[in-house]
């Protein structure tokens, strides 16, 4: 008898789902993960090499950051090399990572300690626009707006980053960091590198272990440590007019 994990099967269901609404992508050979810390807060930048189907060691890579060479490294056996950088300037920087043959490409958000930071649950807080077009261009309009005010920061909870990345790009939603979720201990680390948290908009399951790490947390779901909100028109009008300070 084969038991399959409940986090498998969320994984599988999204994945499917999503892939059913955009077109197929190929499998990046070089993933660049996407990176966020504050001005002056060091880093590693994070890549894994992979082979047709799984992660490739030893391979000769070269980290730029905004087109400059910053280092060569290989990776390890896992497939995995790391850069420890130290940003000196605010704003969103394009990491690439090259080998011999390939190339990925990823993000690196430098932020002021006393900028505001929404997280996004993507899983949390755009399931339903999966079905509506309605719902999808409301969540779009409403992100955009707040990403004008707020610095943006989307969470993956069940899909990988790749998926993610790519789902995000396919909605046209306001480019930002993706980070995996490692439950609180991505939290933590957001923090430990001068991150204002200011408010989480995602699921209440999410919202129940994390709340602590925000001054505002939202839901479209029942809650009881959150706040419940309609609709991203409402999400808007929060965070833009009644509670934007």
């Amino acid at each position: 008898m084969i038991l399959v994990h409940k986090k498998n099967i969320l994984r599988l269901f999204w994945a499917i789902q999503i892939l059913f609404f955009m077109p197929l992508t190929v499998q990046a050979a070089v993933i660049v993960f996407d990176r966020v810390t504050t001005v002056g807060t060091s880093v590693y930048l994070k890549v894994l090499t992979k082979g047709k189907f799984f992660p490739e060691g030893g391979k000769r890579i070269t980290f730029y950051l905004e087109g400059q060479q910053l280092a060569k490294t290989l990776t390890g056996g896992d497939g995995y090399g790391f850069l420890k950088v130290t940003p000196e300037r605010k704003g969103m920087q394009e990491i690439e990572v090259q080998t011999d043959k390939d190339k990925g490409t990823g993000h690196l958000l430098v932020l002021g300690r006393d900028e505001k930071v929404i997280v996004i649950e993507i899983e949390g807080s755009l399931k339903t626009s999966l079905y509506s077009e309605n719902i999808r261009a409301e969540s779009r309009k409403a992100i955009k707006a707040l990403s004008r005010s707020y610095k943006i920061i989307y969470l993956g909870r069940v899909l990988g980053f790749n998926i993610s990345k790519t789902w995000l790009q396919y909605e046209k939603l306001p480019v930002s960091a993706v980070l995996p979720w490692h439950g609180t201990d991505t939290l933590e680390d957001l923090k430990e590198n001068g991150i204002y948290l200011w408010a989480f908009i995602g699921s209440a399951a999410l919202i129940s272990t994390s709340s602590e790490y925000f001054e505002k947390s939202y839901t479209f779901e029942e809650t009881e440590t959150g706040k419940k909100l309609e609709n991203w028109a409402e999400v808007e009008n929060l965070l833009l007019n009644q509670e934007k300070n």
